[in-house]
């Protein structure tokens, strides 16, 4: 009967070999939620394992009672820890505060304290004995009130587990359902193991075949690490994230096939995904190519969306997998198109309308001597000013679009210069200093955009000037500020001073009906200005009027030549395709090339 003792010999070296090359595995993958709680698991299936082991080749009764408490400690360690993993698996890693963990813990606490003061109170188990199966020894107990108690706890902790992993493996894709699976049933089979050693249910029900099973438990964890990802792919409560902001979430392998999605996703494409499909029969954009841009009409729905794709990176740095997030914008683009025709519609409409109107008064106002009593100067400056606006609204679109515009260095000393100048001309009596420095180099999305925004500081410092015509008068600065990486552009006046509401609005780039701006020039400045990621600060001017700093990204003259140096290469690289293109329509025609100089 040797046998019965070196084949539970061999089984708990096996498990505790199992157990041990999961647990030295994941201690590197210290920074993934499982990881604690897959290394905990297998810790206390080691120590049940080998304690019970250890218990058969024992033949004192004092020992092997010793043996077996330690055992009951890893084996009650068990169910509140696999539980933990259930809910971490599922993501909801914050929904296990530390009061949470301080519950949990009492279970292996309590069972610890009452099995090794049995003696006292024999609640645990009743009584005990040594039995000999061959010349293996086996601790026969019967078991009291407390041991009932205690495993009614630990069972329905498994229960909790068991059910958090089913629903989570309903709500996931091909993959983290084979994980889940693995997981489920690597804690759904030492629990029947139990249950029939519990209550001596089947054959040989006085050995607990439990510890053994464990074995079972940590291959399938080795199994789902190494076959499905288990620590690599992020867990299926990913969705759970996504979900809350309404994002699509699409997961592939390193093999560019589908394994996880969320509901959005499909919502987003208008088809329903399938696992194992390739990447190429979801999305028509390359993969390399989805970087944050629109994309509009994949497949069969004509949709857009905003595109992000990461790389998931395992051990090594070895690529697992490919995550893409999408963001459904097509009511924004349809917004967006709506509010061009408009513009469009009415600028022309407008602007051609004003034409006439201005035209006509000019020339009736050029028809009239100086003794009639009509006055044409009000209606054209109206129809000037009209005409301003609808000039403005050119800018408006401008600033709209200059995120999808790349910024370019560009030195604003000249720029600024050729931007006042024409206030210069048209208001001589106004004194307009400019402080000029040479080479001031900054970020800018154009240099019409810019010249716009000085344009309007300057204007509204001379337009809203209480001040007489000659005592009006305007400093622009040009400063650069190299520890900040910024350059601004300062424009002060010395008229009554932005009033605090109007600097509220623009600085919070929102009007209410209540609280609302009046200078349409000052909101093209905060648009086109936040459009080059920039910000404008309004400050007071002593001792009377306001200070208005346009804060923009500083460049180098360096940026400028190596934007030159691209432009020539681009320039060259043109020149020779077109060279080819000429060269082949030429001998078709059967005529000789002719070089481009």
């Amino acid at each position: 009967m040797g046998v019965v003792l070196y084949t539970v010999t061999a089984l708990a070296i096996a498990n505790t070999l199992l157990c041990g090359f999961v647990i030295v595995y994941l201690s590197r993958k210290n920074d993934h939620p499982l990881t604690p709680p897959l290394i905990l698991q297998c810790f206390c299936g080691i120590i049940w394992t080998v304690s019970y082991g250890v218990s058969f080749w024992v033949t004192n009764l004092e020992a092997s009672i010793f043996a077996h408490q330690v055992m009951i400690v890893g084996q009650f360690g068990i169910p509140p820890v696999y539980l933990v993993l259930a809910y971490r698996y599922k993501g909801m890693v914050d929904r296990i505060s530390y009061p949470v963990y301080v519950i949990l813990s009492v279970l292996p606490i309590s069972t610890g304290i009452v099995v090794f003061s049995n003696d006292i109170h024999n609640s645990f188990w009743s009584s005990t004995a040594l039995e000999q199966i061959g010349s293996a020894t086996l601790l026969v107990r019967e078991y009291g009130i407390l041991y009932f108690i205690h495993i009614s706890a630990a069972y329905l902790m498994l229960g909790f587990a068991s059910v958090v992993f089913i629903k989570t493996m309903f709500r996931s894709g091909d993959i983290h359902k084979k994980q889940g699976a693995m997981l489920l049933v690597g804690g759904v089979v030492p629990t029947i193991a139990n249950t029939l050693h519990t209550f001596s249910l089947g054959p040989y029900a006085e050995i607990d075949f439990t510890p053994f099973t464990l074995g079972l438990s940590a291959l399938l964890i080795t199994i789902a690490i190494f076959e499905f990802d288990l620590v690599d792919l992020s867990p299926a409560a990913y969705q759970n994230v996504s979900d809350v902001f309404g994002d699509g979430v699409i997961v592939f392998d390193s093999n560019h096939q589908l394994v996880e999605w969320n509901g959005y996703s499909e919502g987003i494409l208008g088809e329903k995904l399938e696992s194992d499909l390739k990447y190429d029969e979801v999305f028509d954009v390359p993969l390399e190519e989805i970087n944050g841009e629109v994309i509009t009409g994949v497949k069969k729905n004509q949709r857009h969306y905003i595109a992000r794709h990461s790389t998931l990176t395992g051990e090594w740095e070895t690529v697992v997998g490919h995550v893409i997030v999408m963001r459904d914008i097509t009511e924004l683009k349809q917004h967006q198109q709506r509010l061009s025709v408009t513009n469009r519609i009415l600028r022309h409409n407008l602007r051609n309308e004003l034409n006439l109107i201005l035209g006509h008064s000019q020339y009736v106002d050029k028809k009239l001597s100086d003794n009639d009593d009509v006055d044409m100067t009000g209606i054209i400056e109206s129809a000037k000013r009209l005409q301003s606006v609808t000039e403005n609204s050119r800018y408006i679109r401008s600033s709209v679009e200059g995120t999808d515009i790349e910024l370019s260095t560009v030195d604003i000393t000249p720029l600024t210069e050729s931007a006042i100048k024409q206030y210069k001309k048209e208001y001589p009596e106004v004194t307009v200093n400019f402080k000029e420095e040479e080479g001031v180099y900054a970020r800018i999305s154009g240099k019409d955009n810019f010249k716009t925004i000085v344009s309007h500081l300057v204007s509204n410092g001379i337009e809203h000037n209480d001040n007489a015509v000659s005592k009006a008068k305007i400093t622009i600065t040009l400063s650069e500020h190299k520890d900040r990486g910024a350059v601004v552009v300062s424009v002060a006046d010395n008229g009554p001073g932005i009033p605090k509401d109007e600097q509220t609005v623009i600085e919070h780039g929102e009007e209410t009906q209540l609280q609302h701006g009046s200078s349409l020039g000052l909101w093209i400045v905060y648009w086109l200005t936040n459009a080059m990621g920039g910000r404008v600060v309004f400050k007071e001017n002593k001792p009377r009027g306001s200070v208005v700093e346009i804060h923009l990204q500083a460049g180098s003259e360096d940026d400028i030549d190596e934007s030159n140096k691209r432009n020539k290469e681009q320039l060259k690289n043109s020149k020779e395709m077109l060279d080819e293109f000429l060269d082949e329509q030429q001998r078709e025609a059967g005529e000789e090339p002719v070089e481009i100089s």
